[in-house]
């Protein structure tokens, strides 16, 4: 009958969460943690799909790989203040690794990765098909093994100049992904990194180093970037007070019936995403 559990109390007094405890658990809904656990352990809830949120106590300080590992649902994800080794910084909703300024962790629908993080870890969004926009903040310099991998509804990616390395399938299975990236010097990738992606936007003076590169050069079409094309920061400049779309969301992921003023996350009607500057 564990496969029909939906809520789980890890109680006072349990120090560990072992490998695969929860493993497929594909109702389990709910968990508590104690703050007497210290450790959660290998693909402890991987396939965990119906899991919805998740808290990390300040007593827990160490996870290992994959321990949320294609737990798709998950849309809240908080860490306790006063955790030595992790941290929700900003309100995230993320696990950050405080002394690497690492993202482990993100939520399905609704992280705000901070300007402090440089390195986005190993299967940090993996399998998110409800992903439609992440903002990757400039100062970033490493994207780990199949972090974006299976989010195949994100229709473009913006990578800044301080981008040093992309890790092996990063984004595999983002069908036609397109994107932007303003690193000057070709960043090092591993193995089908973008597998289909269609068309990489590059500064114009590095055209012929990416094409020149084993796995940017796989893209189909390499341009050079425009004025105004997406930045680093993700938004698209558009000067204009009325915009046209399917749904609107504020910067937080929070829905709302129609444009406001600054920063807005619009879903068009063609199926793309978009951020906009409304002034």
């Amino acid at each position: 009958q564990w496969h029909k559990i939906k809520n789980v109390v890890i109680e006072n007094g349990v120090t560990s969460i072992g490998a695969g405890a929860f493993c497929a658990y594909s109702n389990l809904e709910s968990v508590t943690i104690s703050n007497s656990v210290t450790s959660i352990g290998e693909m402890a809830f991987t396939s965990c799909e119906s899991l919805s949120s998740i808290t990390i106590p300040s007593s827990l300080t160490d996870i290992k790989t994959k321990a949320f590992y294609q737990s798709y649902g998950l849309q809240s994800i908080q860490v306790e203040s006063g955790n030595p080794v992790y941290d929700s910084r900003n309100n995230c909703n993320a696990i950050i690794e405080t002394e690497s300024n690492t993202l482990l962790l993100g939520a399905s629908l609704n992280t705000v990765i901070p300007n402090t993080v440089t390195s986005i870890g190993n299967y940090a969004f993996t399998g998110y098909d409800e992903l439609t926009y992440i903002n990757i903040p400039n100062g970033l310099k490493s994207i780990g093994e199949e972090a974006f991998a299976g989010c195949y509804k994100l229709p473009y990616i913006v990578l800044p100049e301080s981008l040093v390395s992309i890790d092996d399938y990063a984004f595999s299975s983002c069908s036609n992904l397109e994107v932007y990236c303003y690193a000057e010097q070709v960043p090092e990738t591993g193995i089908y990194v973008f597998d289909f992606a269609y068309t990489l936007h590059v500064p114009a003076a590095s055209i012929n180093a990416y094409r020149n590169d084993e796995e940017w050069s796989k893209f189909w079409h390499i341009v050079a970037l425009k004025d105004d094309d997406p930045k680093p920061t993700g938004i698209k400049n558009i000067n204009q007070n009325t915009i046209i779309g399917q749904h609107y969301y504020s910067l937080d992921g929070k829905r709302i019936n129609q444009p406001q003023r600054g920063l807005n996350i619009i879903k068009m009607n063609d199926g793309t995403t978009r951020k906009v500057v409304v002034k």
